[in-house]
């Protein structure tokens, strides 16, 4: 892990976490788990984003076991967003609703489902039942 924070210190501009509290946090979501995270990052934008996969990548090639797993609100009941390495939290700073046309939208991934149905209720979102049908924004190419 530690290679990998080296290579974050470089050029990642948002938060990096690792203190009591913030690693207790993001060690649960509404799910009956508990896993306990390594790290937490807050990404500011989609370079960080990208700066995130490359210092994977370059950190597994020097060894390291690191996976980056997402997360926004943590209300899954799966333990989906719950890991061992690395939570990358996308509402602080990535929420952000950008584009609503008539039969879709295009966010970050951190935004609010909610948001996005009580801002555009003069829409029909009625095809969006899900988040998960919401088109996120290409954040690494």
């Amino acid at each position: 892990m530690q290679f990998f924070k080296s290579l974050l210190s470089k050029s990642f501009s948002g938060e990096v976490k690792n203190d009591p509290q913030t690693i207790e946090t993001f060690s649960r979501d509404t799910s009956i788990f508990t896993v306990t995270p390594s790290l937490v990052v807050f990404p500011k934008n989609t370079s960080d984003v990208q700066d995130l996969v490359r210092a994977t990548i370059q950190a597994r090639e020097h060894g390291e076991a690191i996976s980056l797993t997402g997360r926004s609100a943590g209300t899954d009941m799966t333990g989906g967003p719950l890991t061992q390495s690395v939570v990358v939290n996308f509402t602080k700073n990535m929420n952000r609703i950008l584009e609503v046309g008539e039969n879709y939208a295009i966010t970050e991934p951190g935004a609010y489902f909610r948001d996005l149905m009580t801002q555009h209720k003069h829409k029909d979102l009625s095809s969006l039942h899900t988040p998960h049908l919401v088109r996120l924004q290409h954040l690494v190419e």
